[in-house]
């Protein structure tokens, strides 16, 4: 009997060990999923930040632009000449930049001295690990954008008087240079050109919707399953715990038997000897 109880304190104190083991590891890989969770959450709101800062920056150029052309305040020049630097990685990135900073701007404030250092937004697109096809959508809508700052930068040199051979062929005859920078600017063929940059960003925000929500609901439904796991694995070793006190507790009454049978035994051959010692019939 003690022998068969032994075996199964065995059996169930090694059952405890693996299923504890079970537990760590299970635990460790909940902790992973919801570790996922948070990252796809934290990469889906900078990703959009990423594609607001884009559409914001077209939206800012051509403000600044046709502001210049309208006044002719070279405040606004200087302002549409940085959101390109910054845009492009040659200077740095004022704090907030994605947020509502040119908004808040006044228009002779000089640029934050609070920056994130210097990265060209293309740059900051590759580094958000995005997929390619959602890469390629933003490369397009910044595309068409550059192609816009073509005609704003044509509207520029206009109102400096600075137009090339080339810029000369798109005025209109008997147009002075301030009427040619401001048609250039609110024509039909501008507005378009300002939707165009917005398809490829919607397009993009779609995607990156679609991708977030099926990587959710993709590590939402494995850390159900591991929760449950762990749930199964905790009420197991409950279970084994509770087993092995019991075993535990009845291998110490049958090794307490095993030892008062013995003694019992010793006593009766002690008795015997102590019989035949003294004459008397063993």
């Amino acid at each position: 009997m003690a022998v068969g109880v032994s075996k199964q304190l065995f059996i169930c104190r090694c059952a405890t060990y693996v299923l504890f083991v079970a537990f760590i590891v299970t635990a460790f890989l909940l902790y992973s999923t919801q570790q996922k969770i948070v990252s796809n959450g934290q990469n889906l709101y900078h990703s959009n930040i990423l594609a607001n800062e884009l559409r914001q920056t077209s939206a800012d150029l051509t403000r600044f632009a046709r502001s210049y052309a309208v006044t002719g305040d070279e405040v606004f020049r200087r302002h549409y000449c940085e959101i390109l630097d910054i845009r492009n990685g040659k200077i740095p990135r004022p704090y907030q930049l994605g947020q509502i900073y040119w908004d808040a701007q006044h228009p002779h404030d000089a640029l934050s001295k609070n920056d994130y250092g210097t990265a060209s937004l293309r740059s900051l697109m590759v580094k958000q690990g995005l997929t390619t096809s959602e890469l390629r959508l933003l490369n397009d809508a910044e595309d068409l954008s550059n192609a816009l700052v073509v005609i704003e930068e044509i509207s520029i040199r206009a109102i400096l008087n600075t137009l090339t051979r080339e810029d000369e062929l798109l005025r209109n005859l008997e147009e002075t240079n301030s009427e040619m920078a401001t048609r250039l600017l609110f024509s039909d063929e501008y507005h378009l050109a300002r939707v165009a940059i917005m398809m490829p960003i919607q397009e993009f925000l779609k995607l990156l919707s679609t991708r977030t929500q099926k990587d959710f609901l993709e590590s939402s439904e494995y850390a159900e399953v591991l929760n449950v796991l762990l749930f199964v694995f905790f009420c197991l070793m409950g279970l084994l715990t509770l087993r092995v006190a019991q075993l535990d507790r009845l291998k110490n009454i049958n090794e307490g038997q095993l030892i008062a049978i013995k003694n019992h035994e010793l006593a009766d051959i002690d008795q015997k000897k102590i019989r035949c010692g003294g004459g008397q019939p063993c």
